[in-house]
């Protein structure tokens, strides 16, 4: 926030505010309340039990501003647990993706051995004509 300016003193001579005219934004220093004394309303009374209110209070200020630090370290350990979860579940799905690849491959390597060995092709899954979807 920028200072706040004073403003330039008037001319010499020229019509300035009197004390029959204050300003309107400036407060009678009769009304202001010593900040020390209990005649202020909108202060409490200082009993013992007000006091102990105020203790509580800031008590538990003191400890939220005393339990941020694990808070936070709680919330990183949080999240770089479960990063480290969704690391784990990729890592065995691409060792599952690179497993069906390797068996593809060799049955492909396979079928292509039958192919050019001159070796009779691999008996097939599908039925033989004649037979029936129940195999008899």
């Amino acid at each position: 926030m920028p200072p706040r300016r004073r403003a330039a003193p008037a001319p010499a001579g020229a019509p300035g505010p009197t004390d029959a005219d204050p300003a309107p934004d400036t407060p009678d220093a009769s009304a202001i309340p010593d900040a020390l004394s209990s005649e202020d309303p909108t202060m409490a009374y200082p009993t013992s039990v007000n006091s102990q209110i105020t203790d509580a209070v800031t008590q538990a200020n003191v400890k939220v501003v005393g339990e941020a630090p694990a808070m936070a370290l709680g919330s990183l350990y949080q999240s770089a647990a479960h990063s480290l979860g969704i690391m784990f579940e990729n890592a065995v799905t691409a060792q599952q993706n690179q497993n069906i690849m390797a068996q593809a491959a060799t049955t492909q390597g396979v079928i292509a051995l039958y192919r050019f060995s001159g070796l009779p092709p691999p008996p097939s899954a599908a039925p033989r004509s004649g037979e029936g979807a129940d195999g008899a």
